[in-house]
């Protein structure tokens, strides 16, 4: 037999622009058969459809009732509290589109649904997509903001209806090569920095920017205000850096590049060291009197030297002054072994800032004595220094 269902009412609970719309829509109906006759005290299956732009549209929700109607065939339904079949009620978008809700029917309880119809949705669900504004007010009283970053000004309750804050301009340089830095600057306060491609540059918080790989990155600075944020914004250009002895690279200058035979050689890549641009004082080496193990000589061993030689010899002494050495944006320093700094006297003068003197590695000798380069001219020869005199250190980092 076929039935039919007769609309009788659609309502809807509207909410106050501080409070939270309620998440349903009361529907109300009266279930006939055919003939016109009502389906009275009947366990009856009611399954709601929300469609998206037109009739037949997209299904954005979804969802079933069991009820059972009264003595004259009535059901009360809240179309957004039943069983969930697709999608999710609260975030429907009643904003964006046209909306059609499609009622079905078994009048079995079962789920053999009979189609009552499609209709669009008018003012009805709207007040559903008022409660998603979220309505606040400016400190002054005289800014609305509904959300999404719109607001309403009320001329007259202050002073100044809401001004947008100024970015200013960003300066500096545009062009850096990768593995280097460069620093922007903007003459407005209290604005925050970031870059569109961290994989090409980063930027610190003081406007520092380091270049990653060869490409472009937006640098934007920030600035924000209860009216909202402004935003200025500077291309910057990296280069693909020139990856040779003495070129500017990784926070200093290249010292060494790894060549087939050496520890850590892999054919078609480029690894080697890197030097500090400058000296990092004359501390004595420590542990005088005693051995800590630090004791390998060999090309890409200085880093362990190091970590077994700061933790053993603490504060003040030669590999502890690598090892905490924060330089250019890079922690990873370290006090080069006895193999590693010859490759940086060998290269001395393309690297620079070197002296005259002894320069300590982290290669341990006995108790008493480390591994140490005269830097005179014509005098790589290793010399024993002891670890209680203060000799230069230079930091290396591998890349």
């Amino acid at each position: 037999m076929k039935h039919i269902l007769a609309l009788l009412s659609l309502l809807i609970i509207f909410g106050t622009a501080h409070a939270q719309a309620p998440q349903g829509i009361p529907y109300q109906a009266a279930a006939r058969n055919i003939s016109g006759a009502v389906l009275a005290s009947t366990n009856i299956s009611v399954r709601f459809t929300i469609r998206d732009s037109i009739a037949a549209g997209a299904i954005t929700y979804r969802e079933t009732h069991s009820v059972t109607t009264t003595a004259q065939g009535m059901f009360n339904v809240h179309v957004g509290k039943g069983s969930v079949v697709t999608g999710t009620f609260s975030s429907i978008n009643w904003g964006t589109n046209f909306k059609f809700m499609q009622v079905e029917i078994d009048p079995a309880g079962g789920s053999s649904y009979i189609d009552m119809g499609t209709q669009q949705m008018m003012s009805v669900p709207y007040a559903l997509n008022a409660g998603a504004l979220k309505l606040t007010v400016s400190t002054t009283g005289d800014t609305l903001y509904t959300g999404g970053g719109n607001y309403v000004k009320i001329p007259g309750i202050s002073a100044a209806n809401c001004t947008l804050p100024s970015a200013g301009t960003i300066t500096g340089t545009a062009t850096v090569t990768a593995g280097s830095t460069i620093t922007l600057s903007n003459a407005t306060s209290g604005g925050t920095w970031s870059s569109s491609a961290t994989g090409i540059a980063t930027v610190g918080s003081t406007g520092v920017v380091t270049g990653v790989a060869a490409g472009t990155a937006t640098i934007s600075y920030t600035v924000t205000n209860t009216c909202g944020s402004a935003v200025a914004t500077r291309v910057v250009t990296v280069n693909a850096a020139s990856l040779t002895v003495g070129a500017t690279y990784g926070g200093g200058k290249i010292a060494y590049i790894l060549q087939p035979g050496d520890p850590g050689y892999i054919a078609g890549e480029t690894h080697g060291l890197i030097a500090a641009p400058s000296n990092q004082g004359t501390p004595i080496w420590g542990c005088y009197g005693t051995t800590v193990g630090g004791t390998s000589t060999a090309l890409g061993t200085g880093a362990a030297n190091t970590a077994i030689v700061s933790a053993a010899c603490g504060a003040g002494t030669a590999a502890r002054l690598c090892a905490d050495l924060v330089l250019n944006g890079y922690s990873d320093w370290y006090l080069p072994s006895r193999d590693e700094l010859n490759k940086l006297y060998i290269n001395r003068s393309s690297i620079g800032g070197f002296t005259t003197g002894g320069y300590f590695t982290s290669s341990e000798v006995d108790v008493y004595y480390a591994w140490a380069i005269v830097f005179n001219l014509g005098s790589d020869i290793y010399g024993l220094g002891g670890k209680s005199s203060p000799s230069y250190v230079r930091a290396v980092r591998a890349f």
